[in-house]
């Protein structure tokens, strides 16, 4: 029961971002910072790899919460690893990555930005973002590690190997592209504060 609720909460709050997002769009017509330098052709076949890989999580965790049987047996499942102990790790990931995603969605994206209806230009380094250069990233680590542990299938483990070196080469693009926009302050950033989670104490 708790991993049905554990999913219901990160889909919840996936749809209040969604909304968010949507809404930031179409009220402030508000652009993401960074402008993605052209990607090679060689990516496209992984791109279309990770959006069915998405897909097929999304597919997966929302049959979970109706039939978690069902869920796991559909595709190539790893029955010694279906067990009460990991099932519980699973939703702590869950739970624990969603909350890091959310603090760090809304500390980049605030209401209050929204109402003074300001740009993304500004470079974050306060808040969740003084420990993690890329908390939303890093939260997403963690909620696919926890989905594997709570649906441990073949397919499940793939996707997730597949979504952790998309989003790390994701991040060094944008890390690329940020140091170009904000110079030395970006520089002086990736100095302190760690990629993933942690700063330096000694400057």
């Amino acid at each position: 029961m708790f991993t049905k609720i554990s999913l219901m909460i990160f889909w919840i709050i996936m749809i209040i971002v969604l909304f968010h997002i949507i809404y930031r769009k179409l009220s402030h017509k508000i652009e993401r910072a960074v402008n993605f330098p052209e990607i090679p052709q060689w990516i496209y076949p992984i791109i279309i790899i990770c959006i069915l890989g998405y897909i097929y999580i999304c597919f997966l965790t929302l049959i979970y919460i109706f039939n978690p049987i069902l869920a796991f047996n559909l595709f190539l499942p790893i029955e010694m690893l279906y067990i009460d102990l990991l099932k519980h790790i699973g939703d702590i990931f869950v739970i624990i990555g969603t909350i890091i995603f959310l603090i760090a969605y809304f500390n980049l994206n605030s209401l209050r930005d929204l109402a003074d209806k300001s740009d993304s230009s500004e470079l974050k380094t306060t808040g969740i973002y003084a420990i993690s250069r890329n908390p939303i990233y890093l939260g997403l680590h963690i909620i696919t590690i926890g989905f594997s542990l709570i649906i441990p299938t073949w397919i499940t483990f793939l996707c997730i190997i597949i979504f952790i070196i998309n989003f790390h080469y994701r991040i060094k693009i944008e890390e690329k592209e940020l140091e170009e926009i904000f110079g030395k302050a970006y520089v002086e950033y990736k100095r302190k504060v760690f990629r993933y989670i942690g700063r330096r104490i000694k400057s």
